[in-house]
């Protein structure tokens, strides 16, 4: 399987990327407090949107770490990338609050599409094990406009993950390692 990664010498517009998504990324990378995390619900309904949706989403298309293939984003120093159609705040900060706290931390899963859905999360550990989680219709947005699934993606063992997002016609792959 092909896997692509971010230029690094795009610092400059990595920076600027990361800030248009700042308020995501610091939004969803803090470790939830013990005993806060909630089952997974699944959501019947979709909340309509504050008008037409912009497809590719201006967030979603700011994120160059990774790839809009669909091949699956490894991820490494960055805090957000992308895979496919989705870009996600799965990156650094998100690894490094795991490594302090095993369990759910938060991350923002942005779609290039927000009219897909729903979201669905399947996850494969090298060596063993598996996460489902169904989240349902995006139902959050940043000041920007763009929409965004929020997440407290609760993998509670270290290793190798693969993760696969579905919602409608479009997917993602991340590839992380706790």
């Amino acid at each position: 399987m092909a896997r692509r990664f971010g230029k690094s010498g795009e610092a400059g517009r990595l920076a600027a990327a990361a800030v248009s998504v700042a308020a995501m990324v610091l939004a969803c990378s803090q470790a939830a407090p013990p005993g806060s995390a909630r089952p997974v619900t699944h959501a019947t309904s979709f909340r309509a949107f504050e008008g037409a949706p912009t497809v590719p989403q201006p967030d979603w298309a700011r994120v160059t770490a990774g790839s809009s293939d669909h091949v699956c984003a490894t991820v490494g120093d960055l805090d957000v990338y992308r895979s496919g159609d989705f870009a996600g705040s799965i990156g650094r900060a998100f690894v490094t609050e795991w490594r302090k706290h095993p369990g759910p931390i938060k991350v923002g899963w942005i779609p290039r599409d927000p009219a897909q859905g729903p979201l669905h999360i399947h996850g494969e550990r090298e060596g063993g094990g598996t996460y489902d989680e169904d989240l349902g219709f995006a139902h959050s947005w940043l000041p920007s406009g763009s929409y965004f699934w929020p997440d407290n993606l609760g993998l509670t063992r270290g290793g190798h993950w693969t993760l696969r997002l579905t919602a409608g016609r479009e997917s993602g792959c991340f590839v992380v390692e706790l």
